[in-house]
């Protein structure tokens, strides 16, 4: 069964009875949380065995622990550009409501991921 190393980083998500789940080849993907009138992304795929199968969930990365340095590194990126211009939210067909922004932070996650990774 798949396990979780650090509860504060990660955690486990799976559909009742299997079936539906993230897969090989999906990792660094997001998976989403609906907020009652939005869809918000809340961790990316981390790792897992037996796709969908009942008694093993998937692993996930947890966003809201890396919050505070994900705002710290678009801040740093922010100051050091020399153009500004306002990001205005669009609406999707799902009626989610998404941010150029919300991109950049989850692009800027990624990248630091896969070319330095997180040492803690």
């Amino acid at each position: 069964a798949n396990s979780i190393f650090d509860i504060d980083r990660q955690f486990c998500a799976m559909v009742d009875g299997g079936g539906k789940d993230s897969c090989q080849g999906d990792s660094g993907g997001p998976i989403h949380q609906w907020l009652g009138d939005h869809w918000e992304q809340v961790g990316i795929v981390s790792f897992g065995q037996q796709c969908a199968h009942v008694n093993n969930p998937g692993i996930y990365t947890r966003l809201s622990f890396y919050y505070d340095w994900i705002q710290s590194v678009i801040q740093t990126k922010t100051n050091q550009t020399t153009t500004s211009s306002t990001l205005k939210p669009t609406s999707n067909t799902a009626g989610q409501t998404t941010t150029v922004f919300d991109a950049i932070q989850i692009y800027l996650f990624l990248f630091y991921v896969f070319t330095q990774g997180i040492d803690e």
